[in-house]
């Protein structure tokens, strides 16, 4: 034996350094032939065709046969020093191994996590690992993974199950994963419907469920798995413990309110009214999210708006104002020039959202823009309350009849000081309760709110 593997090693040395000079002397000329690559037929010619030559159909079968042995011999050493195991189980074969050191570990590792319990203990005792002779080098052999798995799964005590759990909380274990596939999807098919109305209402609709469910993939006692009306259990469970979520879109076209922009006119007889243009509603989409959970509408929230036509302002000009009016009563100057943001009555709570009642007008106007009276009278407020109107002005003009500026950065009147129509009492601000520089005009008629448009 020993002289045959010196004879080997000498063939195997002569061969190698033959081959070693043979692309020596290849190498250089494939390098040259590359760079001259428009002539490289011809130079293939020219220094191919002596190696070719030289190499005989003896020399090719000769080294072909060294080859041949060559991997025989390697195939007879590792069949001769290889070690093979078997395991088994009750007598029957459940596959090979390489070596005895990783499933030992993982033996005990199995051990360790059900060592409170005798009957698996003595269960994986019965497993044996035998030690065999095989002449296979190419024998297929398990890994880690793959012996723990086999383990499990022959094992009598054992088994892999899927525990269930619905927000954290532990529900069943099922023998596979399948199981609660089939009766999630059965749940959501028979309890998660969406009605006709929501259907024809809504552009489009996701149901999804609410809780957080989860399964996770572990070796347990095999007593602890249910086998027998797993489904129907699990699908009771979900009936009792899953809330739905139905999540739609609507897109919905709504108008868009023109701005009115007012603006004095000395030419005009006092109090009276000019409409410079009229103005014009403009449109928008509007897409909602709607949210309903268990039949009960959770939210209702704005994701998009989309102009689709602009509004045209409208303009209008007031005559400047004066204490006398047509039949004495009052008629009222335009105390501030600007966009009109808010009318008199119902609308949504610029804070909240929601419906509430608005006792004056709001008109917008830049910071610090003078404010003056609408008719002349007597100051008996100008101050800040802290009542939300910030720094304001209240004059009487006759008597039960008064008007309020509100929310100014600064008041150029004190209590008991007559003004005129047309004098600056303070400058636009947005103290107080207020979400920009504006001023809140009121009217008030023995003590009651009254709509100013009324009295331009």
């Amino acid at each position: 034996m020993k002289e045959f593997l010196v004879v080997l090693k000498i063939a195997f040395q002569f061969g190698f350094l033959k081959i070693k000079d043979f692309f020596a002397r290849l190498l250089p000329n494939v390098k040259h032939t590359l760079k001259n690559a428009k002539e490289k037929r011809t130079y293939v010619k020219e220094w191919a065709m002596p190696y070719l030559k030289a190499i005989k159909l003896s020399w090719v079968m000769a080294w072909l046969g060294c080859a041949l042995v060559m991997a025989a011999a390697v195939i007879v050493i590792l069949s001769l020093t290889t070690d093979y195991y078997m395991l088994t189980y009750k007598e029957y074969n459940l596959g090979f191994l390489r070596n005895t050191e990783m499933a030992d570990a993982t033996m005990q590792n199995l051990k360790d996590e059900f060592s409170d319990n005798d009957a698996v203990l003595a269960d994986l005792d019965t497993f044996e690992i035998e030690k065999i002779k095989i002449g296979n080098i190419f024998l297929k052999c398990m890994d880690k993974d793959e012996f723990r798995e086999t383990v499990v799964l022959a094992a009598e005590t054992i088994e892999y199950g899927y525990k269930i759990y619905i927000d954290d909380e532990f529900i069943m274990s099922v023998a596979g994963k399948e199981v609660y596939d089939n009766a999630l999807l059965d749940y959501k098919n028979d309890r998660i419907t969406i009605s006709n109305d929501i259907n024809s209402k809504y552009d489009s609709c996701k149901i999804t469920v609410a809780n957080k469910l989860t399964y996770e993939r572990e070796c347990m006692l095999t007593k602890d798995i249910v086998t027998h009306g797993s489904y129907q259990g699990l699908y009771r469970a979900f009936e009792k413990k899953l809330h739905y979520r139905i999540e739609c879109l609507q897109t919905e076209s709504k108008r868009v309110p023109y701005i009115t922009y007012y603006q004095r006119n000395a030419e005009l007889y006092p109090g009276a009214k000019k409409i410079i243009s009229q103005g014009k509603y403009g449109a928008k989409n509007v897409q909602y999210k709607v949210i309903v959970e268990d039949g009960k509408l959770i939210s209702s929230t704005i994701v998009s708006e989309k102009v689709t036509k602009k509004a045209v302002m409208r303009k209008v000009e007031i005559g400047n104002g004066t204490t006398s009016g047509m039949a004495g009563g009052i008629v009222l100057g335009l105390p501030v020039e600007g966009y009109l943001t808010s009318d008199f009555g119902n609308r949504s709570d610029p804070f909240t959202g929601k419906p509430a009642y608005h006792n004056g007008l709001d008109i917008a106007a830049k910071y610090g823009t003078p404010i003056i009276a609408a008719a002349e009278g007597k100051v008996i407020q100008a101050s800040d309350k802290k009542n939300g109107y910030g720094k304001c002005v209240i004059i009487e003009h006759a008597s039960g009849f008064r008007t309020m500026y509100a929310h100014a950065s600064s008041l150029n009147v004190k209590v008991g000081q007559y003004v005129k129509a047309g004098q600056v009492i303070a400058k636009v601000g947005s103290t107080g309760r207020s979400t920009g520089p504006h001023l809140h005009f009121s009217v008030i008629i023995n003590g009651d709110y009254v709509d100013p448009n009324l009295y331009f």
